[in-house]
């Protein structure tokens, strides 16, 4: 799943929790500025399974965090 326009002041650990609500997280790959050091606002989730990844995006799509 990916997520993005997240505010790069939001804590790492507040979206895993609010993306935790949708499934079982097998990985958790948030992206930083390689030059800055600061988040990027985009995070990639991967589920444990298909079903998980696929009731996140109905659910969430389109939701602020």
């Amino acid at each position: 799943v990916l997520v993005m326009n997240i505010s790069p002041l939001t804590p790492t650990q507040y979206i895993r929790q609010a993306f935790a609500r949708h499934g079982k997280i097998a990985s958790f790959e948030p992206q930083i500025d390689m030059e800055t050091g600061m988040a990027r606002g985009i995070v990639f989730i991967r589920y444990q399974n298909h079903e998980e990844a696929k009731q996140c995006v109905e659910k969430a799509n389109g939701k602020k965090l």
